[in-house]
């Protein structure tokens, strides 16, 4: 029997914490005697320290033995008046842990007593459980939960009537802990977001601990409230263990507000890391399929199509012989509003010689633009030979590189129809074709001493 306690003193015993990976509890590193010791105790197993605390007025705790075991008993130990309302039993570091089952032991007369999980200090909705015990009919019971896991604290509160001797004992509370037993949960860490823009984001966290466990499953779940769980949506990242993981979400809501968390799995177990939240960009005036330039005969063909278009009044063409400084090319009209998709064709007739960037700004009715990535080609200079239209039933345009000085046109024998001398400084020039017959030519170019022979075909 307990001896020299207080009349109307309730005493808990916790027989285990029963987790799939156990490791036990040594109580005779409890401090202090039945002379008493702080309203606190740390207890340290292996690399996890366990702390015990009670609060009310002068309450205390100290360790007792009982039938050869070690106990710590928490306690007002006679004292008048004064009363201990609840008892807390968490991890020193405050990290969490899956709470399984408890066995409660009262001496008394009656008391009510509600046991409760706690994450970062505040109770967690739905995970609480009161009991009525009576010394005399049922003053004890073993309350296994269901699925508390990835808590931080268990608190055992009074939480209606008490027995009491008429010297104001109320409340007097011993723990009998024997054969503590745990499984720490995995250590999970949520990771800010990264690469937002109006549909996607990059997930991403780690597990920096995995607690003795064999991780079974790891990922990330969000939604568009707070506390996200695997009953939202989930997404799942291949590998095991610890380690960073990360995951692409490219099914997200424009200027929309998300809450994610990473979370392990350990059997049926699932930890969560901390929350973190992020706001997915406005979506685009226009949203781009596709965008490409490239050279086609002897032009740079821009190409690029749109699957949405909100307020589109056109795209600008901007050229850049360094890829700074850009100057306007041309300009294609937008289509307005419209979800159907739209494809766009602008020529470059006169490409630069060398590498020629390419840049394609789109313009809201409103004047606001959006600026899309720089293209890149290499025009060399017998591609800046050129002739248009070709065919052509009136009139030619030849272009050509500077440093041109000389042209001939000449009918499929050879013989030179025409001879045009070319200025130094020009890039162009035009040719009648009424006075020619229908038929095939060439347009022969004397480039810097390199020939160049373009066919042009007369309608």
């Amino acid at each position: 029997m307990l001896k020299k306690l207080p009349l109307f003193l309730f005493l808990f015993s916790i027989h285990s914490f029963l987790f799939a990976q156990q490791r036990t509890i040594n109580f005779s590193a409890a401090t202090g005697t039945s002379a008493g010791a702080p309203a606190t105790q740390t207890i340290a197993q292996s690399s996890t320290n366990w702390v015990f605390s009670v609060s009310g007025s002068n309450a205390t705790s100290y360790k007792a033995i009982y039938d050869g075991e070690d106990y710590l008993e928490v306690s007002t130990q006679g004292a008048a008046n004064a009363f201990l309302s609840s008892v807390s039993i968490k991890k020193a570091d405050g990290k969490p842990f899956n709470f399984k089952s408890i066995y409660l032991y009262v001496l008394g007369t009656r008391q009510q007593i509600k046991i409760a999980a706690l994450r970062a200090g505040s109770e967690v909705s739905g995970l609480s459980q009161i009991y009525d015990l009576y010394k005399d009919t049922n003053p004890d019971v073993t309350f296994a939960p269901s699925n508390w896991n990835d808590i931080d604290e268990i608190r055992i509160t009074n939480n209606g009537p008490s027995a009491e001797n008429g010297t104001g004992y109320i409340n007097d509370i011993a723990l009998d802990l024997d054969n503590f037993t745990y499984e720490l949960a995995p250590i999970v860490v949520t990771s800010a977001a990264t690469l937002v823009t109006s549909t996607s984001v990059t997930f991403n966290g780690a597990v920096t601990d995995a607690s003795f466990n064999t991780i079974s499953e790891r990922g990330f779940v969000y939604a568009t409230t707070t506390s996200p769980t695997i009953n939202n949506t989930k997404r799942t990242v291949s590998g095991v263990g610890t380690g960073n993981f990360s995951y692409e979400e490219a099914a997200l809501l424009a200027s929309t507000t998300y809450f994610y968390r990473a979370y392990a799995t350990v059997g049926v177990n699932t930890t969560y890391g901390q929350q973190q939240s992020f706001t997915t960009q406005q979506a685009l005036p226009v949203v781009l399929a596709s965008y490409s330039a490239r050279i086609e005969e002897n032009f740079v063909k821009l190409e690029w199509s749109t699957t949405t278009e909100i307020t589109n009044n056109r795209f600008e063409i901007l050229r850049s012989k360094n890829g700074k400084d850009f100057e306007l090319i041309g300009t294609v009209d937008g289509n307005g509003t419209t979800s159907v998709r739209n494809k766009y064709i602008f020529f470059d007739k006169l490409p630069l010689n060398g590498t020629n960037y390419y840049r394609l700004v789109q313009f809201d009715h409103d004047g606001t633009s959006t600026k899309f990535s720089i293209k890149q080609v290499r025009f060399s200079q017998s591609d800046q030979n050129f002739i248009y239209p070709n065919p052509a039933s009136k009139e030619a345009t030849i272009s050509f590189a500077p440093g041109t000085s000389l042209i001939e046109i000449t009918d499929l024998n050879g013989k030179v129809i025409r001879k045009l001398n070319i200025p130094l400084i020009s890039t162009q020039t035009e040719i009648p074709l009424n006075e020619l017959p229908s038929g095939t030519y060439f347009v022969c170019m004397k480039i810097q001493g390199e020939l160049v022979v373009k066919k042009l075909i007369k309608l």
